[in-house]
């Protein structure tokens, strides 16, 4: 990764951290296209794709409601790339680990705004305590902007940063060498577990109709595991299976 691609990588994550609720909502925090930017910038958009797809099937059943504390798959599809990317290649093992990094820095990153919100709440006190006029509220708008880019930059520098000592340590090499699956195989097996979180946004869906059908879920999702099969068989190599 050159130093080049590492700052546009951090501008990326910080984006799409703002991406998702503070400013702009371009869709920018979305890990299919943020994956895809990200793998463009490190010249492999279809793996950024392939990962940040990933990532957006596995939380699609979260769904921001109220106050919860949800997960931020977009902004960690950004390292999640840059460490499926870190080896020539794309080995399937480095394919599973960058997606294993992006669950847990989505996690991560989640948690994060509990901190953020907190900090957001003593801004905009603070701005009231001064009596809350136009300019105050304002001031205090663009401090809490601030602090959540500082936010998206923090969590995607340090993100690059594991990658970056993953690679120092030989877990990249080790993967990428003891992982038991060619890449085709390893790319259908995650799909398969992305659909899991298909089948539980439309398991949501049904139990909050009121109407017959609740089983539609599990249908759905075994038609999925379905073509999911059948497209590991279909793009398996010949010569794969002896």
């Amino acid at each position: 990764m050159t130093p080049t691609e590492w700052i546009l990588l951090v501008g990326l994550g910080t984006w799409a951290t703002l991406d998702v609720t503070a400013f702009g909502q371009f869709m920018v925090s979305r890990a299919f296209v943020s994956g895809t930017l990200a793998g463009a910038i490190l010249g492999d958009p279809v793996t950024g794709a392939i990962v940040g797809g990933i990532l957006e099937l596995l939380f699609l059943g979260n769904l921001a409601v109220g106050g919860v504390v949800l997960p931020e798959p977009g902004p960690a599809a950004v390292p999640a790339v840059a460490l499926a990317l870190s080896a020539p290649g794309v080995p399937g093992g480095l394919i599973a680990l960058g997606v294993a990094f992006g669950i847990v820095w989505a996690w991560a990153g989640g948690r994060s705004t509990v901190q953020q919100r907190r900090l957001n709440d003593r801004v905009t006190a603070r701005a009231w305590a001064r009596g809350g006029g136009e300019g105050e509220l304002a001031r205090a708008q663009f401090t809490a902007l601030g602090l959540e880019g500082l936010r998206g930059t923090t969590l995607t520098a340090i993100g690059l940063g594991v990658v970056t000592l993953v690679g120092i340590v030989g877990i990249i090499e080790f993967a990428g060498a003891r992982w038991p699956l060619p890449t085709p195989e390893t790319i259908a097996l995650l799909v398969l577990a992305g659909l899991l979180g298909l089948g539980s946004l439309s398991g949501m869906a049904a139990s909050r109709s009121g109407r017959p059908g609740a089983h539609r879920p599990l249908i759905l999702l075994g038609a999925g595991l379905l073509v999911g099969v059948a497209l590991a068989l279909a793009i398996t190599p010949a010569g794969s299976a002896s």
